[in-house]
């Protein structure tokens, strides 16, 4: 997992900039562009070059810092986010439709964490660096998008791992292929009569440790601690073993 979010919070609660400030760059960049046509009131050919590009610049600049101080803005900020992560999420769903889920996350997890390293702004969150005129917003949101996917691809991987490991463990088990009420009263006999010398605890865990039922799922712990309580006699199976012989 990539921790983005500690580093989200602090930028926006303490380091974006007012509409005040905007609007004071914005007016400074406004006051260069009218010097400029002031400079180059009469021109030539060569000096309208100049001037065409200088205003260009000075054009873009304007845009870049609008652009900059809207996506500060937490709204467009996560729109922009959750519109990266969805595009990641979309293809990854696509691939999962022709291939097996572990090469499916195995390929999107490197695609991914190259796209995040690749990023201008991944250097930016790996030094916490918070200096407004260094970041850009947007790329931010988008490198914020792509970190959450990974995150997501990092979390599929544990449950795919988790299932991967309790499919195996339940290859181990012991299939009981009765009801499972039958087996669970079973041990409930068994350990009132005595002859199981144990406590209650030890028992749920030898049950659910060793035991699958009849579809290969585990025996639910909660159903064993219930089967378990005196009071509940009515619960448990109504066919049971005379265990007489072996007190």
């Amino acid at each position: 997992m990539i921790p983005i979010e500690k580093y989200l919070n602090a930028l926006f609660e303490k380091y974006t900039q007012s509409q005040e400030d905007f609007v004071k760059k914005s007016d400074r960049l406004e006051e260069i562009r009218m010097l400029l046509e002031m400079d180059y009131r009469d021109i030539d050919l060569v000096e309208g070059q100049k001037y065409n590009y200088a205003v260009e610049k000075l054009n873009n600049d304007k845009f870049s810092l609008f652009e900059k101080w809207m996506y500060q803005s937490p709204v467009h900020f996560q729109k922009k986010r959750q519109t990266v992560f969805d595009e990641w999420k979309i293809e990854y769903e696509k691939e999962l439709e022709l291939a097996p889920i572990t090469k499916v996350l195995d390929q999107n997890g490197k695609l991914i964490l190259n796209a995040i390293i690749d990023s201008p702004m991944y250097p930016i969150f790996e030094n916490l660096i918070t200096d407004w005129e260094q970041i850009d917003f947007k790329e931010l949101a988008g490198l914020a998008g792509k970190i959450d996917f990974y995150n997501y691809l990092e979390k599929e991987n544990n449950e795919q791992n988790l299932q991967t490991m309790k499919n195996k463990q339940s290859q181990d088990k012991i299939k009981w292929t009765g009801n499972a009420t039958d087996l669970i009263s079973l041990f409930y006999d068994l350990h009132k009569n005595g002859l199981l010398k144990c406590n209650k605890s030890q028992l749920y865990r030898m049950i659910v440790d060793n035991f699958i039922d009849k579809k290969g799922k585990d025996f639910s712990l909660s159903y064993i601690e219930k089967l378990f309580k005196p009071d509940n006699e009515g619960d448990r199976s109504k066919k049971r073993i005379d265990l007489s012989h072996f007190l």
